[in-house]
């Protein structure tokens, strides 16, 4: 549902569309709200914003900004939660723009000009779909800031197959599209109606294989790193939900590649167990922890990690560590 309001008169022909999925995230969406606002552009853009039936109360706090930005901004208010690759595709449907930008509700762009040199050189460059750029890493529970220089990494196999295989380094919220490739190429309504909880990789997976990326040597964007995020979370049995609906997101793209990408079931079981024992040591779960370590060891996967889910007294110094790094990947 398209919270409009009678009178107001969008931008009829805006070049960018910028994207916010949001859900659950009172206390950053503002900030990421306010990034997009303060770039500096010379083209119309717009702002759509889909609510994930949100329990904090970010609705009253989205239609403040709409009031305040009539012109700019348009909110997608769902009455049921999608999960975020449905809201986005939702999203998606109601861009106007020629471009598609994506800023996830706990990020946010710190270079001004983000905007302005990604279109610059979409415009001036055919060849590449998809523009990218460096980000920064900001650990919320520590305040560290680390700055990731992903336009410096090469790759030498196709660069499906890397984000595939999970090789690609990027941040979702640098990222923008060209809007006739996924149009092309990225079918909305199956994202919409298998409720899938991925988007980024699915997307640039599927459009690199029609289109070729740049990443700009430029850092733009803050990537917020939040042990209670979506991506990482305490309950194990919305971790566990999380998994099921990935494993349809790797079959769903197995199947538009077909021979070229094979689904793997004991790769992707290595893959789920090892989730799951960061999660048991980032919440000191050592039940968890000795379950999939068992698994793993079935499957010929062993590691430091799955070594101390032996022991519980070496488990409980690892998780430790563990947790302090804060280098898990969810």
């Amino acid at each position: 549902m398209i919270n409009n309001q009678t009178g107001i008169n969008f931008y009829s022909n805006p070049l960018v569309s910028v994207i916010i999925p949001s859900y659950n995230r009172y206390e950053t969406v503002r900030r990421t709200i306010e990034s997009v606002l303060a770039q500096k552009c010379d083209f119309p853009f717009e702002i759509i914003i889909g609510d994930d039936k949100s329990e904090d109360n970010v609705r009253d706090l989205l239609k403040s900004f709409q009031n305040k930005y009539p012109e700019i901004i348009r909110l997608l208010f769902h009455e049921e939660n999608l999960g975020l690759g449905a809201n986005w595709a939702k999203c998606v449907q109601e861009c106007k723009g020629k471009y598609i930008a994506n800023c996830d509700d706990d990020d946010y762009w710190h270079n001004s000009e983000k905007l302005q040199l990604q279109v610059d050189f979409l415009e001036n460059n055919s060849d590449f779909g998809v523009c990218h750029t460096d980000f920064r890493d900001y650990y919320k529970q520590t305040g560290k800031v680390i700055e990731e220089k992903v336009s410096d990494i090469t790759y030498n196999i196709p660069l499906y197959k890397a984000i595939f295989e999970g090789k690609f380094k990027f941040c979702n919220s640098t990222v923008i599209y060209r809007k006739e490739l996924i149009d092309k190429y990225i079918k909305l309504e199956d994202y919409i109606d298998k409720k899938f909880n991925l988007q980024d990789w699915m997307t640039l997976l599927i459009i690199a294989k029609y289109s070729g990326f740049y990443c700009l040597p430029v850092s733009t964007t803050t990537l917020s790193i939040d042990n209670s995020s979506i991506t990482r979370p305490k309950s194990f049995e919305k971790l566990e939900a999380r998994m099921k609906v990935e494993e349809e997101c790797y079959r769903y793209v197995c199947d538009i590649f077909n021979e070229e990408l094979k689904y793997d079931e004991t790769e992707y079981k290595k893959y789920t167990y090892k989730i799951f024992i960061n999660y048991a040591y980032l919440y000191n779960d050592f039940k968890t922890a000795k379950k999939y370590g068992i698994f793993l060891e079935k499957l010929n996967k062993r590691s430091v990690k799955v070594m101390f889910t032996k022991n519980v007294l070496l488990f409980k110094l690892y998780a430790v560590w563990f947790k302090w790094t804060q280098n898990y990947k969810f």
